[in-house]
């Protein structure tokens, strides 16, 4: 059996590129998020009331996973789904 070695690198090049994620939270976070970012990729979308979106374009990988869920339930990623249920499953 040969590998496909351009079918591999395809592969692994989809799921390591990164991805928009969106999320919102609770307005007593902002100033933390404002202080100490998440990523250098992090940009302020919305805000509504005391609810702000935010987006960041990242790798998703454990690393995000732990990041997201110190935040607890003030923070809702909003996409990708797959994050979504990600942090979900950590929350309980």
């Amino acid at each position: 059996m040969r590998l496909n070695i351009n079918a591999f690198f395809k592969i692994l090049t989809k799921q390591l590129a990164p991805h928009l994620n969106i999320y919102r939270l609770d307005s007593s976070l902002l100033p933390a998020l404002e202080t100490r970012p998440i990523h250098p990729s992090q940009r302020l979308m919305d805000q509504d009331g005391d609810r702000y979106e935010f987006s960041l374009r990242v790798i998703i990988n454990p690393e995000l996973v732990n990041e997201l869920v110190r935040f607890g339930r003030e923070l809702e990623v909003l996409a990708p789904e797959s994050l979504k249920e990600m942090v979900a499953a950590r929350l309980g």
